[in-house]
C-alpha cells in the first residue's frame, strides 16, 4: 500500500524488473489496495451516474486485481499473500449510507472471490476492524489508518496467517 496509488498503478510498478526480484525473493507479500480507486471518482455526478462510473471503476479493479496477483504468483508460487480488503472511512447522509455498505460489501465479496485463486493467500476483513463508529480511534486522518489502526491490521493479519499454520515469519 501507497497513498495515492490505484490498483491501475500498482500493476505498473509490479512490473519494474526491480520489483519483480523483490516479489521473487519474498515469504510474505502484503497488498492494500483499491481504495484509490474508489476514491478518484468523479464525486460531483449524480446518482444514475455515478452508479455508472462505480459499476466500470469496479469491473476495472476486479481486471487490475486478478493481473497483480496472477503476476506475483508468476513471480513467486510460495509466498504468502496477505490481502487487504476494503473499508468505508467517509460518513454518508440518507440513502448514500446504505448504498455505499451494499458497495462496498460486493466490493469486498469480489476481493475475496478473486483471491480464492491465488493459495496461499488470506485477506483481511479490513471493514470489519475499521468501522466509521470507531473512527476516531483508528484514523489518521480522513482516510487512513494511525497506528492504532495498523495495529488492529497486523492483529488480524498475524490472526489469518496462523490459520494457515503459519507461526513466524522469517524477515
Amino acid at each position: 500500500a501507497k497513498n495515492g496509488t490505484t490498483s491501475e498503478k500498482l500493476l505498473s510498478i509490479i512490473q519494474q524488473d526491480s520489483v519483480k526480484e523483490e516479489i521473487r525473493n519474498a515469504a510474505l507479500i502484503t497488498i492494500s489496495v483499491g481504495g484509490n480507486d474508489i476514491l478518484k471518482l468523479n464525486k460531483e455526478m449524480g446518482l444514475v451516474e455515478g452508479s455508472k462510473q462505480l459499476g466500470s471503476t469496479r469491473k476495472k479493479y476486479k481486471e487490475n486485481l486478478t493481473k497483480i496477483l496472477s503476476l506475483v504468483r508468476k513471480e513467486n508460487p510460495y509466498a504468502v499473500i496477505v490481502l487487504s480488503q476494503l473499508y468505508n472511512p467517509v460518513h454518508f447522509d440518507g440513502i448514500f449510507v446504505k448504498l455505499a455498505s451494499s458497495f462496498l460489501n460486493d466490493w469486498n465479496r469480489d476481493i475475496a472471490n478473486i483471491s480464492e485463486k491465488f493459495a496461499p493467500i488470506v485477506t483481511i476483513k479490513t471493514n470489519k476492524l475499521l468501522t466509521l463508529e470507531t473512527k476516531s480511534t483508528w484514523a489518521y486522518d480522513e482516510i487512513h489508518p494511525n497506528d492504532i489502526g495498523y495495529d488492529l491490521i497486523a492483529k488480524e493479519m498475524i490472526h489469518e496467517l496462523s490459520k494457515l499454520g503459519i507461526k513466524k515469519v522469517k524477515f
